[in-house]
């Protein structure tokens, strides 16, 4: 009788652990390593499950994503394929795109395929996102197409887009500092042309960091401009004086001649 008391309890247990998991929250064991993540969107083509997750929701500016592909029949996990990823907003009239990261690998040794996306805008009542997944599963040596609608509001970290002197237009994202603090914060950008060809990365730009405090009516010393590191990726060093909200402006320059100079806000 007390072993069935015992077993009964765990048996409720179970059923409580079980029935409170977030089903939208995946996690791969795969070389011991655990990584969370929120499933946006999900969809099958050339017998192909494809599942897309991000570590947020998705916001305006660089959203980092995970694409995730199992064989539709036996559910194995897909470590071989080509992925091509496009962002699409249709404006009812019109329809853009926005700067994407594409994996540059078509093996992989975990569960997950990675990119990144840097949205534009977020969606409205009729203007809507959705990305555009083209797939050649290597496995299968199947092809396919399929469409998956995702949702983008406003983030706090949202991308700058300025035309530039070349007719261009140039976009430009901070990756979000994660916890921000008083000293220096390490900082990076993404910047992007979008030219005839599409959005291309821009690695031969210089940048000057400027902080500044609107509110005190002062700026902060000793601050390490952005360089690149490649893929349009520019990394430097931030200082923060004080607690408060802070706005960044990054000049990016090209031979001398200043293509844009965007800001972002910062409060800690």
């Amino acid at each position: 009788m007390k072993n069935l008391f015992i077993l009964s309890i765990f048996s409720i247990v179970f059923l409580i652990s079980s029935c409170t998991k977030d089903n939208n929250v995946v996690d791969t064991t795969d070389d011991d390593v655990s990584i969370p993540a929120l499933r946006v969107a999900e969809g099958y083509t050339a017998g192909t499950k494809i599942e897309l997750y991000s570590y947020d929701s998705l916001r305006t500016g660089y959203n980092q994503l995970l694409i995730r592909l199992t064989d539709s029949a036996s559910h194995s996990v897909i470590r071989d394929a080509h992925i091509e990823l496009i962002p699409v907003m249709d404006m009812g009239t019109s329809q853009h795109s926005c700067p994407v990261e594409q994996t540059p690998l078509a093996q992989i040794t975990e569960d997950y395929f990675h990119a990144a996306s840097i949205f534009t805008m977020a969606e409205t009542g009729t203007h809507k996102w959705s990305i555009t997944v083209k797939l050649h599963n290597h496995v299968s040596d199947k092809e396919g197409e399929i469409s998956l609608p995702v949702s983008v509001t406003q983030g706090l970290f949202p991308s700058s887009t300025v035309s530039t002197p070349d007719g261009n237009a140039m976009v430009v994202a901070m990756i979000p500092i994660t916890k921000p603090k008083v000293g220096l914060n390490d900082v990076e950008f993404v910047i992007y042309s979008n030219t005839d060809q599409g959005f291309v990365p821009l690695n031969d730009v210089t940048t000057v960091i400027t902080p500044e405090m609107p509110s005190m009516g002062h700026g902060s010393p000793n601050n390490v401009n952005p360089v690149s590191k490649g893929n349009g990726h520019y990394t430097g060093k931030v200082n923060f004086i004080m607690t408060g909200e802070w706005k960044i402006n990054l000049e990016v320059d090209r031979a001398g001649t200043q293509l844009g100079k965007p800001f972002f806000w910062v409060t800690l």
